[in-house]
Formats: structure tokens, C-alpha cells, sequence
């Protein structure tokens, strides 16, 4: 939910207007009347249009609100989840009131009005490039993101850049033909609204026959979540809704078809899971807990509980007990985000501390960098005969860096604990001393191995000039390759500093998943990209003996990696399922699990029925529309939770000889006393040109983005055989057109 006033202005001026200051003369513009815009002489410039799609409420509840053109502009009405008032006044479109949905945005410039003649502008918060588009940040908290930036001039696409100031956000086409018009298409704004359940992580039990799911419900005990949850810990009070959130555990058959038990961690405010474990005969989750003392059943507590403090519940492969809750508090924020075993029944947590100096252990913490702001966390746990917390460790940078662990893993045999995140202290990570690539930037990756009951570390730090985050980390049967996956905010950096294999379009300066391979000793010898049109990141890993799998999410799927099968409808972003041989050479396929409403995932395990995949949905009813469904609980409005089993031959995508991913849809074309029909069978960039026998455009019409539907076009032309060209989304192709 958005919070206070938000102002969003969609500028279309002379390309002058970029370079004035913040607080210098606004252009001179007449009036904005429908959209089109006005320059001071009453010429029109161009078109500014605007869509809002929105999410159904968590509690099922959808209003109807306005979206208005004020002043000379005409009246329309939309449906939205609230009410939703855009305003045109002098040169710019303004927006108050945003709700929870997806808004678009397209500029339609006409003949010789440059790129830079369009930009965003806010007048209160900040534009950020992340690894998914660019991020409207107000405070702390993100209000918006931007995303799938397109350009198209008839029926070709241009190569667009974008330019993430302050407050601004401008656009150039270098290849731009100023005889033609110019269309900047979409641009998808997708505003964050009450969640009601997301899966963190899902494991499959170790003898293949359970899958488990970890994650967050928002305002338990007021919805009806999952199938008789067992509450262990303390609940929330009725009607506390969000931000009131607790931890869950889903204990499921290994088809999906059978749910065996729900646990709710609760206390009684703020509690997230993030990670799971399982072994032969425990489960673990990891996450933190705002109010520890009254979180939980059986707990343990080390330091002194300050909040939020982080946590680790192991409970039987059943469900059916709490047997331990290991608590770490200090009196700061301190969170896990990572849980592992090791086969002597150890439990290993990482995540991060605020408050460094104090975190508590049987013996004094293992301290690597200066201790300062925060700073990566990792503690040891053992089980028997009584809970104990046997070691630690602080990841630190410097004065004023940031560190996490996002992951872990323990080598077998009382090998090393492996431990992958990210710092903004570049090379002088963990005291320094460590192996560095890449040119390292603002925030990096790193890898740790640690020995020695965490005494002893070894560090690699890589990264660009922008910002890599890593994940997930895992390694191959063997152990003679370790794997970490991730996202960088910037893909033409990444390839620039680390030539990797790229399986997709050509980076650009969106994010991109990425896959490191190296040896046990932490040098890596090969790196692949995963990349788009538009910004992805990967949040899952597996790894087999000839397979590599990555998770995550992915906006403007339709041009996502060499190749892709797409299940459901198409909103943005969506959830999506790579496949990499283990080599990271070659694509063996890819998959978009996709709704109306929000998708990511962010767990991934494999079984022997396939690809397990968790994370979340904004549109349940429609989501991922192929494989069975099976709904516990309140099934299938607003945001939920999802698992999803995907068989392997689901996954591959063979592609046609010559062309581009296609996919079952189809768009249609007919004629039919001279006019002709067009069917789209999604939302898109839709534009056509009819060409004579001699080369001659004789029609040329750019209808810009258009949702699914069918579209008439009158053909006034002489009888005669013509050529059509048709862009509809990416689908471009040419047929011959005969008019009688």
C-alpha cells in the first residue's frame, strides 16, 4: 500500500526541457486536452496514453475508481482497486491516489520531435536502477518500479536507452528517423499492495516422497490460510492486518495432489521464514522473528533480545513437533536468511547483524573486517545433547558497509561451509585479502569457504561497476564444481568485465541472472548470463549431474533467453525456470510460469517426478493455466503462494529453424471486403504497413500497445497484390495481401 502523496509526471517537451535545473523555467505548453499535447501555438506534439490494469484486494474485494482527463480533457472510466485520478494541467499528466496494479504509460511522438523530448518526473522520491527496471524509492520504501522500456518506429523496434537521473527518467534512440513517428511502448509501472501469502523456499524430502514450502502469511489469524493450521508461538491479534505477518512450514506429497500438515511460527507481530533445510529425519527454517519472546515453541535464546532477532526452527519431517528454536539477538535488527545441515545433525544459520560487537556465542564470535553498520552473519548450532550455539562469525567491510549471507552450504564429511552474499566493501570484504574479479562497484558478490568450526576463511569478491547480488549457491554431484546464481542490475557491464555465455538478446543495461562455476578452492572458470529485453534475476539453484536450474523472475518474458514456453497469462513479472547444461554452454530450455497479476518465484529443488518451484502469485485463478492446481485454503484471489511441479520435458523448447521463439498462441490475419482483421491473442506494440509491388509504404498505421482483441483496418487502396508487414508484441512477419 502506498503510503502519503505520490506525483507522477509524464513530460512530453522540447528536448531542451532535459537539460534545465531542478528549479528552473518549466516549457510552454497550452493545455493537454485527451491526451494529446499541445505546444504553446496550439501545435500538437504528441500523445501521451495511459492504462491502469488493476490487482483484485487480498480480501476480495474490487472497487470501481475513475481515470480522468481534467480541464479540456474528456472523461473515462476504468475499473481499479481504488480510486485512481489522473490529471492534466499545463505540461504535465499527473497521477495521486495509485493503487495496487499495473499502469502503462506509452509516449507516441510525432515526426521530428526527438526521444529526449519524453520523460518521468517526480516530485517527491527517488528513481534507482535495480536488477528489474528502475525502482521509485520514497524513504525506504519502493512505491513503483518501471519496466520493459521499448521503442518502435512502424514495425521495427529500436535500440532504446534509458537514463535514470534524481528525479528524472529520459530516453534516447540513436537509430531514431525523424520522418517517422516514435513510439516509447510500454512503460509498466507495478505498484505494491496488501500480500496475503509468499513462499520463500521449498526442498524435497530426502527420500523423494514430500515436498516441503516455507514462507510468510500476512494477517493470520484473520484469513483463512491453508487447511487447519497448527499454531506454534503466539498469534496475532485479530484485525492487526499488515504489516501483522507470521512464519509458515506446508508439509505436501511429492505430486502436490495431498496436503499433510501447515504449521504457522508465530509471535505477535512481525515474523518472515526465508530458507529451508531438510535431512533424513528433521526439517529446519530460518528467518527472524520481530517480537522472539512470545515466537514460537521450545526456544533458545543467545544475547540479549532486541528486535527483530533472527531464528531457526527444527521440527520432525512430520510436522508434528517443534523440537527446537534457536533464537541470535542482539540488541539491534539481526536476521537469518540461510539454513543448512551438515550429517552430524549441526545446524548452520547465516544472514546479517546491525550490531556486530555483540553477538553472542559460546566463545568470542570470529570477527573478519571492521565491525560496522551491517554486517554478515553465520552461527553454528548443535542439537545433542542440549541446544548449544557452538560458533560464530561477523562478515564485515568496513566503516559504513553493507554485508549479507543469502545462502549456505556444508560440504559433507566435515568439509567447509560454503557461505555466498553481497558487500558494498569491495575488496577490503572480510578484512581483504581476498581474490577479486571484475571491476568492482557499489555492491558486489562474494563467496566464502569457512573451516575450522568458522575460524578459518577464504573469500572471493566479484563484481562490475554496477550491482551484483548472489543468491543461491550449490554444488555439482562430486562436490568438483561449486555453483552460485544471482542477478546484476547491469547485464552489458557484466559482460563487459566477465565475457560470459550469454543464453538470450544481446545485454543491455537492464539486470540479468547469472550462473559463476568454479572449483571447491573458489576460482571460478566459467560464467553465463541469462538475460531479456527487460530486467530478471534468479532466486533459485539447483544443480544435478548434467543439469543446472535456475529460478526467479522475469518482466517482458516474451523475449526471455534463446527460448521459452510460456504457461498461463502474461502479466508482469512473472515467474520463470531456466535450464543450463552444467557446462553454462548450451540453453536446454526454458519456462515462464505466468498470471495476470505479480509472479516470482524464488524456491527451486528437484525430484523425481521434476522441478519443484516456489514463490508467489497476484492472480491464482489464472496462474501457470497447464499443470493440475490444487488450492489450500482460500484459494484463488489476491496474492497466494504457489508450488509448482514441472516435469523436465515441460521445461525444453524446440525452435523453429530460422525464427524466433513462437509459442502456441498465434496472431491472425484475414480480409474480408476490404478490411482487414487482426487478431492478437496478447497485449502489445501493434503496427502494420501495406507495401506496393514497387517498394512504396501505401498505408502505414501504429496503433502502439493494444491489449488482446481483434483490430479492423479499412484497405482504401487500388485492387491489386501488396505486401503486409505486422508487428504485433514480438511476433514480425510478412504475408502477401490480396485486394480485390
Amino acid at each position: 500500500m502506498i503510503h502519503g502523496s505520490l506525483l507522477l509526471l509524464a513530460f512530453l517537451g522540447p528536448a531542451q526541457a532535459l537539460f534545465l535545473p531542478e528549479d528552473g523555467p518549466t516549457p510552454a505548453f497550452r493545455s493537454v486536452s485527451g491526451g494529446v499535447v499541445l505546444d504553446a501555438e496550439g501545435m500538437r506534439v504528441g500523445d501521451v496514453r495511459v492504462r491502469f490494469t488493476p490487482t483484485t484486494s487480498p480480501y476480495g474485494v474490487q472497487q470501481e475508481g475513475s481515470f480522468r482527463f481534467v480541464g479540456r480533457g474528456k472523461v473515462r472510466t476504468l475499473p481499479s482497486y481504488r480510486a485512481v485520478m489522473w490529471r492534466a494541467a499545463g505540461e504535465t499528466v499527473k497521477v495521486t491516489g495509485m493503487a495496487a496494479g499495473s499502469l502503462e504509460i506509452q509516449f507516441l511522438l510525432d515526426p521530428g520531435n526527438a526521444p529526449d523530448a519524453a520523460f518521468l518526473s517526480v516530485d517527491r522520491g527517488r528513481f534507482v536502477s535495480t536488477p528489474n527496471g528502475i525502482a521509485l524509492v520514497h524513504h525506504r520504501d519502493t512505491l513503483l518500479r518501471l519496466t520493459d522500456f521499448r521503442a518502435y518506429q512502424g514495425i521495427e523496434e529500436k535500440t532504446l536507452y534509458v537514463h535514470v537521473e534524481s528525479q528524472k527518467v529520459r530516453f534516447d534512440v540513436p537509430a531514431y528517423d525523424p520522418t517517422l513517428p516514435l513510439v516509447i511502448d510500454p512503460i509498466t509501472a507495478v505498484i505494491t499492495g496488501s500480500d496475503t501469502v509468499e513462499v520463500r523456499d521449498v526442498k524435497v524430502s530426502v527420500d523423494g516422497n514430500s515436498v516441503y514450502a516455507a514462507g510468510v502469511v500476512y494477517s493470520y489469524p484473520d484469513v483463512n490460510f491453508s487447511v487447519n493450521p497448527v499454531l506454534s508461538g503466539t498469534s496475532n491479534s485479530p484485525g492487526c492486518g499488515p504489516p501483522c505477518t507470521d512464519a509458515f512450514i506446508t508439509h505436501l506429497s511429492a505430486d502436490l495432489s495431498t496436503h499433510y500438515q501447515t504449521v504457522v511460527l508465530a509471535s505477535s507481530f512481525q515474523d518472515e521464514a526465508m530458507d529451508l533445510a531438510v535431512e533424513s529425519t528433521f526439517v529446519a527454517v530460518a528467518g527472524w522473528s520481530a517480537y522472539s519472546y512470545n515466537f514460537a515453541a521450545s526456544r533458545t535464546v543467545w544475547g540479549t533480545q532486541g528486535g527483530p532477532d533472527a531464528f531457526v526452527v527444527v521440527m520432525d519431517s512430520a510436522l508434528s513437533q517443534v523440537l527446537h528454536t534457536f533464537i541470535v539477538a542482539t540488541p539491534d535488527s539481526d536476521q537469518f536468511w540461510a539454513v543448512d545441515f551438515d550429517e552430524y545433525a549441526h545446524v548452520y544459520a547465516g544472514g546479517f547483524t546491525r550490531d556486530g560487537n555483540n553477538v553472542p556465542a559460546s566463545v568470542a564470535p570470529n570477527i573478519f573486517g571492521t565491525v560496522s553498520g551491517r554486517d554478515g552473519l553465520i552461527a553454528m548450532f548443535s542439537m545433542d545433547p542440549a541446544p548449544t550455539l557452538m560458533s560464530s562469525a561477523v562478515l564485515a567491510g568496513t566503516t559504513g558497509t553493507d554485508e549479507e549471507v543469502d545462502d549456505l552450504l556444508q560440504e559433507p564429511a566435515g568439509g567447509a561451509l560454503y557461505a555466498t552474499g553481497q558487500t558494498t566493501a569491495g575488496a577490503a570484504f572480510a578484512g581483504g585479502g581476498g581474490t577479486t574479479y571484475g571491476s568492482l562497484g557499489s555492491r558486489d558478490a562474494f563467496i566464502t569457504s569457512h573451516f575450522n568450526a568458522l575460524v578459518g576463511l577464504s573469500a572471493v569478491v566479484f563484481g562490475t561497476g554496477a550491482d551484483e547480488y548472489s543468491r543461491r549457491i550449490a554444488a555439482s554431484p562430486g562436490w568438483s564444481r561449486i555453483y552460485v546464481a544471482g542477478y546484476t542490475s547491469d547485464a552489458l557491464s557484466f559482460q563487459t568485465d566477465f565475457s560470459p555465455v550469454i543464453h538470450g538478446p544481446a545485454p543491455t543495461g537492464f539486470g540479468a541472472s547469472f550462473v559463476v562455476r568454479g572449483y571447491a578452492a573458489l576460482n571460478p572458470d566459467t560464467v553465463a548470463l541469462v538475460t531479456g529485453a527487460s530486467g530478471n534475476g534468479a532466486t533459485g539453484l539447483v544443480v544435478t549431474a548434467d543439469r543446472v536450474a535456475l529460478a526467479g523472475k522475469v518482466y517482458n518474458p516474451q523475449t526471455f533467453a534463446p527460448a521459452r514456453q510460456i504457461y498461463g497469462a502474461l502479466g508482469g513479472p512473472d515467474a520463470y525456470l531456466t535450464v543450463l547444461d552444467t557446462s553454462l554452454t548450451l540453453h536446454l530450455g526454458s519456462a515462464v510460469l505466468a498470471s495476470s497479476g505479480l509472479d516470482q518465484a524464488y524456491g527451486l529443488d528437484l525430484s523425481s517426478q521434476g522441478f519443484v518451484v516456489g514463490g508467489f502469485t497476484g492472480a491464482p485463478s489464472n496462474f501457470a493455466e497447464n499443470p493440475p492446481s490444487y488450492f489450500y485454503g482460500n484459494g484463488n484471489t489476491g496474492r497466494r503462494g504457489f508450488v509448482s511441479l514441472i516435469p523436465g520435458a515441460q521445461v525444453g523448447v524446440r525452435e523453429p529453424s530460422g525464427q524466433g521463439t513462437t509459442t502456441a498462441r498465434r496472431v491472425r490475419v484475414r480480409v474480408v471486403d476490404r478490411v482487414l482483421w487482426i487478431t492478437t491473442p496478447e497485449a502489445g506494440y501493434l503496427a502494420l504497413e501495406v507495401v506496393d509491388q514497387g517498394g512504396r509504404v501505401r498505408l502505414r498505421r501504429i496503433r502502439g500497445y493494444m491489449p488482446a482483441g481483434t483490430y479492423r483496418e479499412a484497405l482504401r487502396l487500388p485492387p491489386g497484390t501488396y505486401l503486409l508487414r505486422l508487428r504485433s508484441g514480438d511476433h514480425v512477419g510478412t504475408r502477401k495481401l490480396l485486394i480485390p
